[in-house]
């Protein structure tokens, strides 16, 4: 299992100096982004079966902090007692140890190859179950922003968003999911 944490630091490594190599030259016209434009993004990923998601979400983190995407939540498809933990270590490990965090209550429970991993980083949540659930964490979001803002990037299984798009109108939004989802999101 240490060879696994030494390869998840690797891949993560590499993300964070490919980003930070790319700094400046990512931006075509050297100008910062516009505000206005910057997509604000929904995470939602099978974080646990593979280490993609981890690569992925290192790589939004960074452009977060190039001002070239605003993170609103991180949410996973799997109910796996570690995904909750393994998001927040990520996050915290970028600066964001407040970004809210969603787990399934229904997905898949992959194995618990992320369990040795995140102990070795900081993080405040100890269980999957301390997070909200995935759907109601997507319609609290959903609900709070403008209309047509919101971008949401799913890396893996499609339980969550198949969920949200089923969901009943609730304290959230009197908008049932496909509305709200048709109502939130960017086309």
């Amino acid at each position: 299992m240490r060879m696994r944490s030494n390869c998840l630091r690797l891949v993560v490594g590499g993300f964070v100096l490919g980003g930070l190599a790319l700094g400046p030259a990512g931006c075509r016209s050297g100008a910062l982004p516009d505000s206005r434009n910057t997509p604000a993004i929904v995470f939602d990923t099978d974080i646990g079966t593979d280490v993609d998601d981890a690569g992925a979400l290192a790589v939004l983190h960074i452009l977060a902090d190039r001002g070239e995407a605003e993170i609103l939540a991180t949410i996973s498809a799997n109910r796996n007692r570690w995904c909750a933990p393994a998001l927040d270590a990520i996050n915290t490990y970028y600066g964001r140890a407040d970004l809210p965090i969603g787990c399934s209550r229904t997905g898949p429970d992959p194995e618990e190859w992320y369990h040795p991993s995140v102990a070795a980083f900081p993080h405040d949540l100890a269980d999957s179950n301390a997070a909200p659930p995935a759907v109601a964490l997507y319609r609290r979001i959903l609900a709070a922003r403008p209309d047509h803002s919101v971008t949401i990037v799913v890396v893996g299984w499609l339980t969550n968003m198949a969920e949200l798009l089923e969901s009943p109108p609730d304290r959230y939004s009197p908008l049932a999911g496909r509305d709200l989802v048709k109502a939130k999101v960017r086309n």
